[in-house]
C-alpha cells in the first residue's frame, strides 16, 4: 500500500513538472504558437491543484480518506487521458485542469492514509517513505519526460503517467 501512495504522489508531482521540458514539442504538435502557451496548461494544472485542496480536500473527512483518495485518482486519471487526446491546446488546458483537481484532492488523503496503515510508533517513517514520491518526481520527472518525448511523443508522456495510476 505504501509503494502505491509513493507512485501516486511521484505522477503527481512528475505531471507537474513535465511539460516545461516538452513545451516545445507540444506546442508544434497542438499548433500553438509558443511553447508559453503550453506553459498556461501546467498554470491551471497548478490552479487546480490549490483551489481543489482548499475547497474540496477538507470534504475528505466526511467520506474517509480511501474514498476521497479513489475520487481524487479517478479525476487524476480522466485529465491525464484528456491530456494525453487534446487535440487542441484549449483541452490540454481542459486536462491539465481536472488533473489538478485530482491532485489537490489526492495529497492530503495520500498523507492521512500514510498515517493511518502506519503501524504504530512509525507513521514519521511510512510519510517519509510515502514523500519519496516527491523525490522520485522531481528526478526522473523531467529526465523521462524529455527521453519519452523523443523516443515516441509528447503524448506518450501523459500515457505513461496515466498508465502508472491504473
Amino acid at each position: 500500500m505504501v509503494l502505491l501512495l509513493m507512485i501516486s504522489v511521484g505522477v503527481i508531482g512528475a505531471n507537474s513538472l513535465v511539460l516545461s521540458p516538452i513545451a516545445a514539442e507540444v506546442a508544434l504538435g497542438l499548433g500553438a504558437t509558443s511553447a508559453t502557451q503550453v506553459m498556461t496548461a501546467a498554470a491551471i494544472y497548478g490552479v487546480g491543484v490549490a483551489g481543489s485542496a482548499m475547497l474540496l480536500a477538507p470534504r475528505a473527512d466526511r467520506i474517509g480518506a480511501a474514498a476521497a483518495l479513489k475520487t481524487a485518482i479517478g479525476t487524476l486519471l480522466l485529465g491525464l487521458v484528456l491530456s494525453t487526446l487534446a487535440p487542441s491546446l484549449l483541452v490540454l488546458s481542459l486536462g491539465q485542469g481536472i488533473s489538478g483537481i485530482g491532485a489537490g484532492m489526492a495529497l492530503p488523503a495520500i498523507y492521512s492514509l500514510a498515517a493511518q496503515i502506519s503501524a504504530p510508533g512509525k507513521e514519521a517513517r511510512t510519510i517519509g517513505m510515502v514523500l519519496t514520491g516527491w523525490t522520485l518526481s522531481m528526478v526522473g520527472g523531467v529526465t523521462l519526460s524529455a527521453f519519452i518525448a523523443d523516443l515516441w511523443s509528447w503524448r506518450a508522456v501523459f500515457a505513461v503517467l496515466a498508465g502508472a495510476l491504473i
